[in-house]
């Protein structure tokens, strides 16, 4: 209750804020407190605030000088930012300093394709996917990146390309993926995990089959993930299930995830991956094949205004598995 009415303090400060920020505001009695019990309650205060693009600050830090000085990185560490795509996650982490880029800890992300020119009057372009696409921003260091599956769902034109896209988008950031402590991959359905099958048929007529296959997961996952952090460092993979009503089921690694077929309504699944303690959390920026190089090249030829300016970048949300 004490919290409470102390949290109430700060929401009155934030009612009442302007656009001018005062030097500092005496007549309150949040001021009275000592600093660090001030600083708890920016934090418990922050944590709570779920910021959708492109509103990503808040009233609170517009208040005072001396607040703006006291809670401006704990808003930072502690506030989630929801970029609904990955076009938006470019947009707001190129508008910040390196400084306040290493602040983020919590971020909600739609990883839709990245499908770029290289350069204006070129023929063709490239799909980057969003694991490649943070290699742009070395620095970075979340504690915890929600990722949601752009190939899945509703009003979602899926087929086999987008069910390995998303199931290999997992196995990348669990073999390579840096910038993050704590994944969360959420997807609207299982499809993902489904055996994909592709036909075709030569200049002879033969007709040939390409079956891309799953491994037993999370299992081999979990195994992953702990070969390259650690065996005793507390890595790990989980998978769960995510049906109606908020019913969640964690799926057994030994046994693996069974994809319930046709006749079963959707389930959600939910990937949730781990670093070990000891592990080197921090985006570097290292390239780990030949189109992180290409993105990053592509960056360091331009920079983010132009590319926009020079109409390089395609719309990769309305039909998302159209560019794999």
């Amino acid at each position: 209750m004490v919290y409470s009415n102390r949290l109430d303090i700060l929401r009155h400060l934030t009612d009442n804020s302007t656009h001018s920020i005062p030097p500092t505001m005496p007549s309150s009695p949040f001021f009275h407190l000592p600093l660090e019990l001030r600083r708890q309650i920016y934090t418990t205060f922050f944590s709570t605030l779920h910021l959708p693009y492109p509103t990503l600050t808040h009233p609170l830090l517009h208040t005072s000088h001396q607040i703006r000085s006291e809670a401006q990185n704990l808003f930072y560490n502690n506030a989630r930012f929801s970029l609904q795509t990955t076009e938006h996650f470019v947009n707001y982490l190129s508008s910040i300093p390196r400084y306040t880029l290493e602040q983020l800890r919590h971020v909600e992300v739609k990883g839709y394709p990245f499908p770029l020119y290289p350069s204006e009057g070129y023929g063709s372009y490239f799909t980057f996917d969003f694991s490649s696409v943070v290699l742009l921003f070395p620095g970075l260091q979340l504690h915890t990146l929600i990722l949601h599956d752009p190939y899945h769902g509703k009003n979602v034109g899926e087929d086999g390309w987008g069910h390995d896209a998303s199931y290999n988008e997992v196995g990348d950031l669990i073999k390579n993926g840096r910038g993050w402590k704590n994944l969360v991959f959420k997807s609207e359905n299982d499809h993902m995990m489904e055996v994909v099958r592709f036909t075709s048929i030569d200049r002879a007529g033969n007709r040939n089959e390409e079956v891309h296959g799953r491994d037993k997961q999370p299992g081999t996952w979990d195994r992953l993930i702990k070969e390259r952090d650690g065996e005793g460092e507390g890595a790990g993979v989980e998978m769960w299930v995510c049906q109606e009503g908020g019913k969640r089921e964690k799926v057994d690694a030994e046994v693996g995830y069974k994809v319930r077929g046709e006749g079963w309504e959707d389930v959600g699944i939910e990937i949730r991956v781990r670093r070990g303690k000891g592990a080197d959390c921090v985006q570097d920026g290292k390239v780990g094949c030949v189109y992180d190089e290409k993105l990053l090249e592509i960056f360091r030829r331009m920079n983010w205004r132009e590319i926009k300016e020079n109409e390089l970048l395609l719309d990769g949300e309305e039909d998302p598995c159209r560019h794999l």
